[in-house]
């Protein structure tokens, strides 16, 4: 992030005074003096939440030394999956419990996976102590979408029709196009983030994206349960489908 980024940043932040800060990546703890500029810039006191993937808490003394440097942390989210649980070995997940533990830090595990046999890997991380897990579902997206590797739904879950969008109650900034609740780079999606805080909330994106469910959505754009498919369980790709219409046919606008 440049300067006049930050800058900007932090005084939304400041101007809006968000309750809670979620720095993900990349890996947040390459980017310490960039996180340390933004944090030193708030005028106030948010819970400081970092997602990483862990491979720098190689020693229980590195992970401790690494977190102390991030200003005013008050929660590490672990992101683990299959692929890595291939690489990043389980004295990591150890390391980092203990040394959230030493900072009187919080400790979570964010588990996705790619089908139901995945929920195995519970069990592995259970043996580092006791600590939150959740669990999402691998999004049919980027890499993702390329190595074949998201969640197979088995048919359409009628349920998600009912759902809100999971980022309905939160704001997504993304360095270099602006702020959102998507949180998916997607191309053709750059007309769903908006420079400021302000545009974002007055869009028409907005208001009905955190004011109907899904199926409210359905609904104005004439979309039926009985031409969506299984991977349409899935919030995010029901979303895209919802938001990517023919124009004429939509009165979904941003």
């Amino acid at each position: 992030m440049s300067e006049p980024e930050i800058l900007f940043l932090t005084e939304s932040i400041n101007r809006f005074r968000f309750d809670t800060l979620i720095l993900v990546g990349g890996e947040p703890t390459l980017y310490i003096p960039v996180i340390n500029d933004l944090l030193s810039a708030v005028a106030y006191t948010p819970r400081v939440v970092i997602t990483t993937n862990g491979g720098f808490a190689v020693t229980e003394e590195l992970a401790e030394k690494t977190l102390r440097q991030i200003t005013g942390l008050n929660e590490v989210q672990l992101s683990y999956d299959r692929f890595h649980s291939e690489f990043l070995a389980m004295e990591n997940v150890e390391n980092l419990k203990k040394a959230c533990d030493r900072l009187g830090l919080r400790f979570s595990v964010v588990l996705t996976i790619q089908s139901p046999l995945d929920l195995a890997l519970i069990a592995q991380l259970r043996k580092s102590g006791e600590f939150t897990i959740g669990v999402q579902k691998v999004v049919p997206y980027g890499a993702a979408k390329e190595n074949k590797i998201s969640y197979a739904y088995p048919s359409f879950d009628k349920e998600i029709l009912t759902q809100y969008c999971p980022n309905k109650d939160g704001m997504v900034y993304m360095c270099g196009r602006g702020f959102s609740v998507c949180d998916i780079p997607r191309r053709g999606y750059e007309k769903y983030f908006f420079r400021t805080v302000e545009q974002l909330r007055e869009s028409g994106f907005y208001r009905q994206i955190t004011a109907c469910s899904f199926g409210e959505l359905a609904k104005k754009v004439g979309l039926h349960e009985g031409t969506l498919s299984a991977e349409h369980s899935c919030p995010c790709v029901l979303c895209a489908e919802l938001f990517s219409g023919p124009e004429e046919n939509s009165q979904l606008r941003p």
